[in-house]
């Protein structure tokens, strides 16, 4: 099927938060430092998920 912008829907990827749910969800589990008001990991977990890391519990979160 072809969408209104002529992309094929087989081809569009999937949203982040469904391609990394479980990178996420793993951060969000061990995240233990503040966050600001209305996030839902602190700001040193954003940053390891963007720029990729190993958790505490040995979970490797990739770039």
């Amino acid at each position: 099927m072809i969408s209104s912008t002529g992309v094929k829907a087989a081809q569009m990827r999937q949203a982040a938060e469904n391609a990394f749910a479980e990178e996420i969800a793993a951060l969000k589990a061990s995240d233990d430092r503040p966050r600001p008001s209305n996030w839902q990991m602190s700001p040193q977990a954003v940053v390891t998920y963007l720029l990729g890391g190993k958790l505490a519990s040995g979970f490797e979160i990739t770039p």
